[in-house]
């Protein structure tokens, strides 16, 4: 068992902290999960003589700002009309798309996946001015 085994080097990973530190990051890690599930959504709709289009947007319904994670961070109700709301949900989406990118680009090329396309997307959420095309 890994918990009689301290020189095992992931042994403070697991049994590094006593259990009620373990019991509130546990929380935590629950709070995030259903934090991330939930999802809002947008209805515009734009009418030019009697053409009627619908525009659906979907956004989460909490964001967890990068830059208060430090001080103890927490989750915060999404504005979509919010433009630092926004700047901060682009940000967090360029971050999980290079994170992808980085761990299953290899599996992807080598099935024959062009991944250039999630590469312009990061570029472009990530406000990268260069040539995109």
């Amino acid at each position: 068992m890994a918990s009689q085994q301290p020189d095992h080097e992931a042994y403070e990973w697991f049994f590094g902290s006593g259990d009620k530190e373990a019991a509130k990051q546990w929380r935590i890690q629950m709070a995030r999960q259903m934090a991330s599930g939930l999802r809002i959504v947008v209805q515009d709709t734009v009418t030019n003589n009697e053409v009627v289009s619908i525009k659906v947007i979907e956004y989460p319904t909490f964001i967890s700002p990068v830059a208060m994670r430090k001080k103890g961070g927490g989750y915060e109700k999404f504005d979509p009309e919010n433009e630092t709301d926004q700047q901060e949900l682009r940000r967090q989406a360029a971050t999980a798309l290079a994170s992808w990118l980085s761990r299953y680009r290899g599996c992807a090329e080598n099935f024959g996946v062009n991944v250039s396309a999630i590469e312009d997307i990061t570029k472009v959420l990530r406000d990268v001015k260069e040539d995109v095309a």
